[in-house]
Parts: C-alpha cells; structure tokens; sequence
C-alpha cells in the first residue's frame, strides 16, 4: 500500500488522516476551525474538509508552487 499520508489509514473501525511536517498542529487548527464557515451548507454542494485544504493553501504558499 501508499504511504502517502493523502491516503487514509485505518485505525479499528474508522480511517486517520497522517499529519504530513509543515501540515497545522492540533492545537492550531482548534483555533482556526470555529473562524470557517460550516463544511455542510445548508444549500448546495457540500465543501471539501477545510483542514486539508488550508494545509494545501499553506503548501503552496511555503513551497512557491504556481
């Protein structure tokens, strides 16, 4: 199997995302999480999961990548 942490890995009954170096520590995310809107608005398509994209946005931002 991958060990790309972008593939889910399972732990008992559930899967766990691996925190990649760089990626926001708990504790951060706990802070930024409640100034997000929410993941599943009330009309429309659902939002992706706002962790990994904002562990994208800051991807790209440290690495310079277009």
């Amino acid at each position: 199997m991958f060990s790309n942490s972008l593939y889910p890995k399972k732990v008992g009954d559930r899967f766990a995302m691996m925190i990649n170096r760089g990626d926001l520590s708990n504790e951060r995310w706990a802070r930024l999480k409640p100034l997000l809107p929410p993941e599943k608005p009330k009309t429309g398509k659902p939002n992706n999961d706002h962790r990994t994209v904002v562990n994208g946005i800051l991807w790209i931002l440290r690495t310079g990548a277009p």
